[in-house]
């Protein structure tokens, strides 16, 4: 009798009738042949199954080498010979599969979430529970028991067992790398920080104020990586928003070791994964200078107003959409109101400061169609008090005044509406005792979009002469007044918004109209307002848009959001292939959703793990397009 080994299967056979018996004790079993032992390799075995012969079984061994068979077993036997010699044959795995239990459970590797997943899996799939109640006793049927036990326990309190490995594995990381963590930059990591470092989530955001050493953590991440050999330096990936920030992180590295990862900026990589493919642009100049990016735009927007048609929209967009649309019944006093009007100062054509957007559109649909007037001009008769209606025409004696009441009669918040409502009954009065002409207005009929329609009738019935200005001198004072300027600028950054979030015109659209039927009702008119000048605002941007990729399209060139757009189509179709394990991104506060784009493109073909640094109160790329709330929100699901 010998004993069996886990990588052996021992047994003797019988004559060369191939009669005989095996016995199964503690680990043990053998088998009669001539007095002679035969062995068999237990990775040389291929299968092992059972068969029936008359009363009794036959247990066949098949191997690489040839067949073996156990004869003669008595009914009952033969399935527990069978189940042992499986375990046998699977004890190499199931003792793999031991060691990773122990080691994300004793706090020796950390456990991040898909890791967790795979260990969920492999214990749902485990053969080991095949094996709980083995027929034969000894250490090793102790052992299946235990880490039955263990796996089901896991399976039941994940969450538990997950965070007490982990912290475990923190804990002796802490210990282990104190002298690193020390010494790895010029003042001693904090604690939050060496924490920050050793997390090894799939995906990690660190959150930290301006002046809290998110670089150091960067610098320190990579050293740590290095320094585990859980990355070669070719296998880390770090990319930031600037060269300046490229070249600190590159010096620092280079200060602590010559194992130099590749540090790019979003650009550059896009730039590098675009010479992998048949890419034949070349990145245009307007895309590397801003001052001639926006004097592109206004060179476009001043083009097109030789067209009739555009010139229009333009000139409709600043009589009454060039300010935002403030809901002025949500100001709750007269004081939030007029910080409103400072921090707008709400200027007409005619550069006169005004009290409401609604005298702004007033005024400037009189200038445009050549009807002189004064704002605010003293009433000249006597009154018992100083007033000064909205408007005075000049060549017709005409009073035009400006009620602020909605579709029910009533004022904002912070008017006394009962005062108000006297109010207008007074000056009404009064113009009709002095037989002067008033004609009124009011904000129900901006809420429906008639205002200056209405305004226009009203004063035709007192002949009223119109005489628009000229396209050209209309826009020679926009342009004086720098509004042209001002416009250039939002027009700018709205198409940095637009191509790096990679929408399109139709998808804006469609947004717009959904805000407006999703609207609250009390909100509605406002939301109408608010619609009204969005879609304004995007007649003048379509036409901006096409001219501006009708530039790179003629100079044969892309943009920064081009190059980012088409270097994640590359990733995903295979013409670059990603090798990295570690993704680090500096400031990412700063991430737009092309560049969020070309961010999952990578982890999604490399399978690297993905570490963020960034500071949800600063972005200094909004202006690119970044989207804060991609980090604060969406960062999940990158």
């Amino acid at each position: 009798m010998k004993k069996i080994h886990f990588n052996s299967l021992l047994f003797f056979k019988s004559s060369k009738n191939e009669y005989g018996c095996l016995y199964i004790g503690k680990k043990l079993f053998f088998f009669l042949k001539n007095k002679k032992i035969t062995k068999i390799k237990i990775d040389n075995v291929i299968s092992v199954k059972t068969e029936k012969k008359f009363i009794f079984y036959n247990v066949i061994i098949t191997t690489e080498t040839g067949e073996y068979k156990l004869v003669n077993i008595l009914p009952g036997k033969s399935e527990k010979i069978k189940q042992f010699l499986e375990y046998c044959i699977n004890y190499e795995l199931i003792k793999k599969e031991f060691r990773l239990f122990d080691s994300v459970t004793n706090g020796t590797r950390y456990v991040y979430n898909s890791l967790n997943r795979e260990i969920l899996n492999r214990i749902n799939n485990s053969i080991i529970f095949k094996y709980e109640n083995l027929p034969f006793d000894g250490n090793k049927k102790e052992e299946c028991k235990k880490y039955s036990d263990l796996y089901k326990n896991y399976k039941q309190n994940n969450e538990l067992v997950v965070n007490e490995n982990n912290k475990k594995y923190t804990e002796n990381e802490l210990k282990k790398y104190k002298e690193f963590f020390d010494k790895v930059e010029s003042e001693p990591l904090t604690e939050t920080q060496r924490i920050a470092v050793i997390t090894d989530e799939d995906n990690n955001l660190i959150v930290a104020g301006a002046g809290s050493g998110k670089t150091s953590v960067i610098v320190c991440k990579i050293l740590y990586l290095l320094k585990k050999r859980l990355a070669n330096a070719n296998e880390i990936l770090v990319l930031t928003f600037n060269k300046n920030a490229c070249e600190e992180i590159g010096e620092r590295i280079s200060e602590r070791t010559d194992e130099i990862p590749d540090i790019k900026t979003f650009h550059g990589l896009g730039n590098q994964i675009l010479k992998s493919g048949d890419n034949k642009k070349s990145l245009s100049k307007i895309a590397t200078d801003d001052f001639a990016f926006k004097n592109a735009i206004k060179s476009i927007i001043q083009d097109n107003l030789e067209n009739d048609d555009f010139a229009e929209i333009m000139k409709s967009y600043f009589l009454e959409f060039f300010y935002p649309v403030p809901n002025v019944y949500n100001f709750q006093n007269e004081g939030d109101y007029y910080n409103y009007l400072e921090n707008f100062e709400i200027r007409t054509l005619n550069e006169e400061k005004v009290r409401s957007l609604e005298e702004c559109y007033i005024a400037n649909f009189l200038y445009l169609n050549g009807i002189k007037y004064e704002y605010e001009k003293t009433y000249p008769f006597e009154c018992g008090c100083i007033y000064k209606p909205d408007f005075y025409l000049n060549d017709y004696n005409i009073y035009i005044e400006h009620f602020a009441l909605n579709k029910e009669g009533k004022t904002p918040n912070f008017i006394d509406c009962d005062s108000y409502l006297k109010g207008i009954v007074w000056k009404r009065n009064t113009h009709k005792s002095n037989k002067t002409i008033l004609i009124e207005t009011n904000s129900r009929e901006n809420f429906d979009g008639v205002l200056l329609k209405n305004l226009r009738k009203k004063l035709a019935k007192f002949d009223v002469e119109f005489r628009p200005v000229k396209k050209e001198e209309i826009f020679k004072k926009l342009n004086n007044a720098k509004h042209i300027d001002g416009f250039t600028e939002l027009t700018s950054t709205f198409l940095n918004h637009f191509k790096s979030n990679q929408i399109t015109i139709e998808k804006l659209y469609e947004t717009n109209n959904i805000n407006i039927q999703n609207a609250d009702k009390e909100k509605e008119q406002y939301q109408v307002l608010k619609e009204r000048r969005n879609r304004a605002f995007l007649e003048i941007f379509k036409t901006v848009d096409t001219e501006y990729e009708k530039i790179l399209k003629k100079n044969n060139e892309n943009d920064f959001h081009d190059m980012i757009m088409l270097a994640t189509n590359y990733i995903n179709i295979g013409f670059y292939k990603p090798h990295y394990k570690y993704i680090l991104v500096d400031e990412f506060q700063d991430i737009s959703q092309g560049r969020a784009l070309l961010l999952k493109a990578l982890l999604k073909k490399s399978g690297a793990k993905l570490f963020c640094v960034g500071d949800d109160w600063q972005s200094i790329y909004r202006f690119a397009g970044s989207d804060i709330s991609l980090m604060k929100y969406r960062f999940p699901q990158i």
